[in-house]
C-alpha cells in the first residue's frame, strides 16, 4: 500500500494492469510453467541464477575497463599505488595529493580509482578465484544437463492438482497469496523510501567532504 502524501520515485503508480499486460497474466494462470517453456521449473532457475552470475561479472568488467581508459597517462601504476598508500595510510585529502601531484582534483580520484581496481587484481590473482569459478561453471553445466534429461518426462505429465483436495484448502491458498502479494508491497514501498533517504545522506556525505577538503587545502596553503 502506498502511505499517504507519498510521492514514488520512478514510474507513477499505477493499480490497474493494461490489457496486455492481464492477458499475460491470464494465460500464465491458465497453463503450467513447463507447457509454456518446456522446461522444468528447476532447470529455468539454474538458468536464472547462471544469467545472474554473467551479468555481475560484465558489470565489474565494464567498471574495471572505465577505470583503465580513465587512467591519465602522466601517472604510471607506481605512481597510483603510491597515491592510494598516502591517500588510506597518510591521510592525504584528494586537494593535497593533488598539489602534491601538480594535478586537479578529478584526475587523482581517477588514479584512486584506478589504482583500487589494480590492487584488486592482484588479489585476486594469488587467491585462485579463477580456478574456483572455472570448477563452478563445470558443475553449473552438468548440473543443467542432467535437468535437460529429466525435462521430456516432466513435460510429458505436467504435475497437476488431485481432485480431492476440497475447496476451502485452495480459497485458504488464495488468501494467504493475496496476504504476502500485500506485504511485498509494503516492503517495496519502504525500501524505495529508505533508498530515497539514502541517496539524500550520499548527498550530505559528498557535500560536507568537499568543504572539509577545500578548509584542509586552505590551511595547508596558509599554514604549511
Amino acid at each position: 500500500m502506498i502511505p499517504q502524501g507519498w510521492q514514488p520515485i520512478g514510474e507513477p503508480f499505477v493499480p490497474e494492469l493494461s490489457p496486455d499486460a492481464k492477458a499475460v497474466r491470464d494465460f500464465i494462470a491458465a497453463n503450467s510453467i513447463a507447457q509454456i517453456t518446456h522446461r522444468t521449473e528447476s532447470a529455468m532457475c539454474r538458468a536464472l541464477h547462471m544469467g545472474i552470475n554473467r551479468l555481475q561479472d560484465a558489470v565489474y568488467e565494464f567498471r574495471k575497463w572505465e577505470a583503465i581508459m580513465a587512467r591519465k597517462p602522466k601517472f604510471n601504476k607506481e605512481q597510483r599505488a603510491e597515491m592510494l598508500r598516502l591517500h588510506n595510510g597518510e591521510r592525504y585529502s584528494v586537494g593535497k595529493l593533488a598539489n602534491k601531484f601538480g594535478c586537479s582534483q578529478t584526475a587523482v580520484k581517477t588514479a584512486l580509482e584506478a589504482a583500487k581496481i589494480e590492487a584488486e587484481e592482484e588479489t585476486m590473482k594469488n587467491t585462485g578465484i579463477n580456478e574456483e569459478f572455472e570448477q563452478s561453471v563445470d558443475q553449473m553445466i552438468a548440473e543443467s544437463k542432467s535437468a535437460d534429461a529429466e525435462e521430456p518426462a516432466a513435460i510429458a505429465e505436467p504435475d497437476k492438482l488431485p481432485a480431492a483436495i476440497p475447496d476451502y484448502v485452495l480459497y485458504a491458498v488464495d488468501c494467504r497469496i493475496a496476504d504476502l502479494e500485500h506485504r511485498l508491497q509494503d516492503f517495496a514501498d519502504q525500501k524505495a523510501m529508505l533508498e530515497h533517504d539514502l541517496r539524500r545522506l550520499q548527498e550530505n556525505i559528498e557535500s560536507v567532504q568537499d568543504e572539509h577538503d577545500k578548509l584542509a587545502d586552505w590551511k595547508l596553503e596558509v599554514d604549511p
